[in-house]
């Protein structure tokens, strides 16, 4: 779990990094300005390409890890409702 929320906030931080270079170049953009868009997107280099490649992999990876989650949650959700409440050992012994 702790790796998973520091491969998060790794995530999270690049994630932010590549939102500000796509606005900045949206920016440009509708200010008329010339823009090498394949350029400052970093297509061509492998590196770059590569981290474009590995942030939609940790999205994904995310996504699946979320549903893993809610399915569990709305299994238990289901189990109880379906169950009822189940009287503790005290509650027994009182009835």
């Amino acid at each position: 779990m702790l790796t998973l929320r520091n491969e998060y906030s790794t995530f999270s931080r690049k994630s932010d990094q590549k939102i500000a270079l796509l606005k900045d170049v949206l920016d440009k953009v509708q200010r008329g300005e010339q823009v090498d868009v394949e350029k400052v997107l970093g297509t061509g280099d492998e590196k770059q390409e590569q981290e474009w490649k590995d942030g939609e992999l940790l999205v994904d990876t995310f996504r699946i890890y979320l549903s893993i989650l809610y399915n569990l949650q709305s299994s238990q959700i289901s189990s109880r409702k379906t169950y009822g409440h189940q009287r503790t050992e005290g509650e027994r012994e009182g009835a």
